[in-house]
Formats: structure tokens, sequence, C-alpha cells
């Protein structure tokens, strides 16, 4: 089919019965659940305080709306049923998406990691039902346990067998565990060799949970991003690995340009005396081997060439409460203003039906 607007970053809203049925039976009592409590609708992983099950996905309420959201129920339809998506999905003229967790964003943090480990596998199983729904229109990512690295490597040949498009880790790992140690080495290995992109979501940091002060990590969530980002390339993983794709998620791209040109003056005006050994500029990694997402980003679309057009793809982040959900096509028109047609279709669609194989 013709692809003309794809969604590089949607989210499912992941009912309950995503673990109770599909947990190993090691931890079938221990199975991440939804109950009712105080008026609200809540999902709670063992280890994890519970959160609002009605804020999943209440895309198309106001603000001040989104106060009274309580119940599973309130979320649009579409997070849960391929089928409801579909029809959100017309409403938007978005023709496919690639979807990642909400609830499933949090599994990182938990305290028992072969606990973490039994869920994110209860997770992916349940992500290949719902995409096989619409395997033209829905491409899920699969997620690998990161305190574990053999686990990790064992996971992400099984999402490619099990037919997801790519493998997301932590936006963070351990402070002690940044992604220039080498201890990462076989999954970046991993990777290369089945062909699958790692991306990197805001909201997944390690050991942190952004919720206790949201507006201040949410609004400079971006310098996460680019902390993992400028380790992996210093340390050479896309030297070593030229064909790996990795993607920045929802941090958008208004950073882009300065960063890039920030990673070339470092090393340039450090790397000597640092040691630092690169065979390319810093630049010229990212623009072959990093892709990112974004939905309304007036400073980034300004600077569209320079980061680069086979750098960037759009998304609609359907169904969360910043998703810019139903009105993507009028910020399409203004954001894309004097984008010259092939960039734009690059963009819109093209970088992502090329990265994850909508055909």
């Amino acid at each position: 089919m013709k692809y003309n607007v794809i969604s590089s970053d949607s989210h499912v809203c992941e009912p309950g019965d995503v673990w109770t049925k599909r947990i190993d039976k090691k931890y079938r009592d221990r199975a991440p659940h939804m109950f009712h409590e105080g008026g609200f609708d809540k999902l709670v992983f063992d280890g994890l305080p519970a959160s609002n099950a009605g804020m999943m996905g209440p895309a198309g309420r106001t603000p001040e709306q989104m106060k009274d959201v309580k119940l599973f129920e309130h979320n649009r339809k579409g997070g849960y049923d391929p089928d409801a998506r579909l029809k959100d999905m017309v409403i938007d003229g978005v023709d496919a998406e690639v979807l990642y967790p909400t609830a499933g964003l949090r599994m990182w943090r938990l305290p028992d990691r072969d606990y973490a480990t039994a869920c994110i596998r209860a997770y992916n199983d349940w992500m290949v039902e719902f995409c096989a729904t619409h395997p033209k229109h829905l491409k899920g990512l699969g997620l690998v346990p990161m305190h574990d690295i053999e686990q990790a490597v064992l996971e992400a040949k099984r999402i490619k067998q099990i037919g997801l498009a790519g493998v997301m880790i932590t936006i963070s790992p351990d402070e002690q565990r940044s992604y220039n140690d080498p201890m990462y080495e076989p999954l970046w290995a991993t990777a290369e060799d089945i062909g699958m992109p790692i991306s990197m979501h805001i909201l997944t940091a390690v050991g942190r949970d952004p919720f206790q002060q949201f507006a201040v990590d949410y609004a400079s969530m971006s310098n996460w991003m680019i902390r993992s980002m400028t380790a992996i390339i210093f340390s050479g993983v896309f030297q070593r690995h030229p064909k790996l794709k990795m993607v920045s998620v929802e941090a958008d791209i208004g950073w882009v340009a300065n960063f890039i040109h920030r990673m070339d003056h470092t090393m340039w005006k450090h790397g000597p005396r640092l040691g630092l050994k690169l065979e390319k500029k810093p630049s010229e990694y990212f623009k072959s081997n990093v892709l990112a997402t974004f939905m309304s980003d007036e400073a980034g679309m300004r600077t569209w060439d320079i980061i680069g057009e086979d750098n960037i793809m759009w998304s609609n982040d359907y169904p969360h409460a910043d998703s810019i959900w139903p009105n993507s096509q009028a910020i399409i028109k203004r954001e894309f203003a004097g984008v010259p047609e092939a960039a734009k279709q690059k963009i819109l669609a093209g970088n992502c039906a090329k990265l994850y194989g909508f055909s």
C-alpha cells in the first residue's frame, strides 16, 4: 500500500490482562493487574506505586477535562482495541503507526529483575497479538531487560523471531553503567546482526520515577537523550557497528542541530587530549545511524536541513495526553510550510517505512 503519513511514535494502553493472562506461571500471583480504588482505576506492578489507568491515553481531551480522567474506559478505545484504533487513524489522516508501551515504560524500574524480565516478555507477546490484527498498519516494538545483557540479547533475538519491528531500551541506564560501557557491546552487535533498530523513549530512565518531579523531568527530557546518545557516539558504537540504527523517541528535534555541532566542536577541541578516536566526525555518525522523532516542533522544523531529511520522523503520540490527535493534519500543514516535497515525504512517511519495513 502507499503510505503518505506514518506516526513513528504512537502508543498502546495496556489492559490488565496483558500480564494476568501471559506472564510466566512462576509470577502469576504477582502479575501486574488493574484494580479500582478511591474512584480511580489503577494499574500496579509489584514494587512500584500504582498509576492512574485512565491517564494512559486520554487524547482529544482538553487539559481541564483531564482532571476528571479516572477510569480505564476514559482512554481512547483505540489504545487497546486495534479495530477502533484504525478508525481514529482515519480521523487523523494517518496510514500506519509504530507502537510503544504506556504502562510498560515503567518496567525497567522494577526492583526484582527476574520479575521485570517476565513482565517484559509477557508484554512483547501481547504486542505481537495486537499488531497481527492489522499488519500493514501497525508495527510494534519489543522491550529488552537491561539489567542483564545476556538476557537482553536473548530477548532481542526472540523479538525478531516473533515478528516485532524493533528493540526498545531505557533512555538512561544505571548511572554506574552508561552506554559507553563495554558491557552493552553484545546487544549492539546483536541488533546490528539481526537488523533491528534500537529505540530510546523518554520517561524510561532506570532508578528514577519521573512522576515525582514530572514537570521538571518532562520539560528537560531531551537532556537525558543527549547524554546517552553522546556516550554511544563518542565510545565508537557506530564506528564498530556501521549498520546499527538508533532512534531518539519523543524528545523532539529542536536540540539536534546544536547537539551535532557541539559534538564536532568537542571532538576537535578536546578529542586529542581525551584520547577520543573516531574515524569520522560525531555529526557524521549521527547522520548515518540516528533518527529522531517529533510531534510538533517549530524550532526543529526550521533546522530540518541542518539535522538532515533522512534523520527525522514525524509522530502523533496517539493516544497519550500530549498527543496532537486529532489535529495532526493542521499541525503538519503549519510546520512543514516551505519544506520541499521530497523532504516532506521522507519525514512524514518514507524514513519510517524504510526503517521498520512498511510495504
